[in-house]
């Protein structure tokens, strides 16, 4: 299983809106310059965001997007799921059980692995991704 593009994108996207001023919006075309991300596949990402309320638009000369929630309100699991769908590792996990589950020996540890890894990314907000990258040296500047 592999965290798609349009997920490590999106986070992305959303660390930038989440560093810039709260009083200010950004266009996409400053984010995909500045992050070498298309910003035709930016905005089928930034549709997506919109339409689940993590981010807002305003339109006009001056427009462009912000975030429609507190960073510490926005659950990496979440935009995650949201862009890429379940996380469930294989496909008899989280689903209608297959016709092997009963004889599966191995059916537990998929279930067990898609927990963890669904806990620790619900653990995991967009303001600690922004805090974490602060303590490392490794901020983005400001938009």
């Amino acid at each position: 299983m592999k965290i798609s593009t349009k997920s490590r994108y999106g986070l992305r996207l959303l660390f930038r809106l989440a560093t810039i001023k709260t009083d200010e919006v950004v266009s996409l075309a400053t984010i995909a310059q500045q992050e070498g991300i298309s910003e035709k596949y930016l905005e089928h990402i930034v549709n997506r965001l919109k339409t689940a309320g993590i981010v807002r638009s305003q339109r006009g000369v001056k427009g462009g997007y912000v975030l429609a929630k507190r960073p510490e309100e926005i659950c990496i699991l979440d935009v995650v799921e949201l862009l890429d769908g379940s996380l469930e590792l294989v496909e008899c996990v989280g689903k209608k059980a297959c016709a092997r589950q009963p004889l599966c020996p191995t059916q537990w540890i998929w279930e067990r692995l898609s927990n963890v890894l669904k806990a620790e990314l619900a653990g995991i907000t967009l303001e600690d991704v922004v805090r974490r990258s602060v303590e490392n040296g490794s901020h983005y500047y400001e938009i």
